[in-house]
């Protein structure tokens, strides 16, 4: 959907139409408006599952000490399907628990890989063998940054304090795993880049206005029999709204306009009106929903069900129902 009002795109434009209509240009109100902004902000993507947010990334599978790992890319907020490349299975998500009970313990079973779990976070979006070197290194010849590095070596808890040398690499020694890895602060310029020491291949990258980098984990069972490639479909984290000339990626500046007149009316003691404009946001955000998804509801049947002749069958069956709600 398009922003037909195209005065009221950015958040810098949403706070001053706000406090047009409120009629309060102080900065102290500015302030309460970008909070309020980008509160309601949160609450519309969790309600919801935009389209817009959907996303897709083909991954190789690796392997390290008999297990199958994949990580999720970084802007990853939630795992909606996996797809087998090779063979048309969508593996399963199940609980870690579930999947040591079916795989006996976390065995090595060799097969097409049919379910997944998650196994936590990660710094790094590789798995590495036990004892790796790990070096940091920054674009920057000027960028003398402090950080934190929290993993595991030799079975043990290991944590690194370290300060940036720039552009000249800086040791950080052995790891068997790279739990967290994070900067003191960010930087509007500056990468900085974790990888096998020597200039080897790169475990992650904090990017310009990041601190840390975290990856989701995933293990797969059963063990693939050869290479394999999966296709990763996620919900993205929407990008940081730090600047009044960002634009909020999900377009529902009238919601969000609603919304924080709702708010800035019952900072001023005027519960009446204020709960019309939060009435009044409810509805607007339903109807763009109803409209980005066309009025098509999805409805989830039970994961068995009783067939015509009598008997339970596999079901899971997701059914579109169409048709917009009566006004």
């Amino acid at each position: 959907m398009a922003n037909e009002v195209l005065s009221t795109v950015t958040r810098g434009q949403l706070v001053e139409h706000i406090q047009e209509f409120v009629q309060d240009r102080s900065e102290n109100r500015a302030a309460m408006i970008r909070r309020d902004l980008d509160h309601a902000y949160r609450i519309a993507l969790r309600r919801y599952e935009w389209p817009h947010l959907i996303r897709w990334q083909d991954s190789a599978l690796q392997y390290v000490d008999g297990q199958a790992f994949f990580f999720a890319p970084k802007d990853a907020a939630q795992i909606l399907r996996l797809q087998d490349q090779t063979t048309p299975i969508n593996p399963f998500e199940y609980s870690f628990g579930s999947v040591m009970d079916l795989s006996g313990g976390l065995a090595t079973i060799t097969s097409v890989p049919t379910s997944f779990a998650h196994v936590g976070t990660s710094a790094i979006n590789v798995a590495i063998p036990a004892g790796t070197l790990v070096e940091v290194v920054s674009n920057d010849p000027g960028d003398v940054r402090q950080g934190v590095a929290r993993g595991r070596k030799t079975e043990q808890p290991q944590t690194l304090a370290f300060t940036l040398l720039g552009d000249i690499p800086l040791q950080l020694g052995s790891w068997d795993e790279i739990a967290q890895f994070s900067l003191t602060t960010s930087s509007e310029t500056e990468t900085v880049i974790v990888r096998i020491s020597g200039g080897g291949q790169t475990l992650t990258t904090i990017a310009p206005n990041e601190v840390e980098t975290v990856y989701q984990k995933f293990r797969l069972f059963p063990l693939s029999s050869g290479p394999r490639v999966i296709r990763v479909v996620y919900r993205v984290v929407p990008p940081a709204i730090f600047s009044d000339d960002h634009v909020y990626l999900i377009p529902i500046q009238d919601y969000l306009i609603e919304y924080g007149i709702s708010k800035s009316l019952q900072s001023r003691r005027e519960p009446n009106l204020a709960n019309e404009n939060l009435a009044e946001s409810d509805r607007i955000l339903m109807e763009i929903w109803n409209e980005v998804t066309r009025g098509v509801i999805d409805i989830a049947s039970p994961l068995f069900s009783w067939s015509t002749n009598g008997r339970y069958g596999p079901g899971g069956i997701v059914i579109r129902a169409h048709g917009y709600p009566q006004r």
